[in-house]
């Protein structure tokens, strides 16, 4: 899967930190996502625990299914366009912003987990 030892390197711009106990997720699962490259950061592939916080309207990832703490978020607030992408990995989708141009790319295991991510997203 990622290729490389499981660090954090590709999740350093994504305003992780906030403890997320006691909130209700709307839906959770495990996706794949790809890291951001920059910075001498390479672009692997990272299993994260998702949760789709509706309320705060914030996709938040976690290293594990344990923990509260997030590893990051996507804040969707700014999504433009949330789309399956035909090409490249299987089961991939994006999330693109319309405020910074960034395309978050992540994987889901099966079609139909992929198609029930991005109904619940959009």
């Amino acid at each position: 899967e990622a290729g490389a030892a499981d660090d954090d390197d590709d999740d350093e711009d994504d305003n992780g930190g906030e403890d997320m106990a006691g909130k209700q997720a709307a839906k959770s699962g495990w996706l794949q996502k790809k890291g951001d490259a920059g910075r001498l950061r390479s672009k692997f592939w990272r299993k994260r625990w998702f949760c789709l916080y509706e309320g705060e309207r914030r996709l938040s990832y976690f290293k594990t299914d344990k923990t509260t703490i997030e590893q990051g978020h996507v804040p969707l607030q700014g999504a433009l366009v949330v789309e399956v992408n035909r090409g490249g990995k299987a089961n991939q989708f994006s999330i693109t912003m319309k405020i910074s141009s960034r395309v978050y790319l992540l994987a889901a295991k099966t079609p139909t987990e992929r198609d029930e991510w991005v109904a619940a997203i959009s």
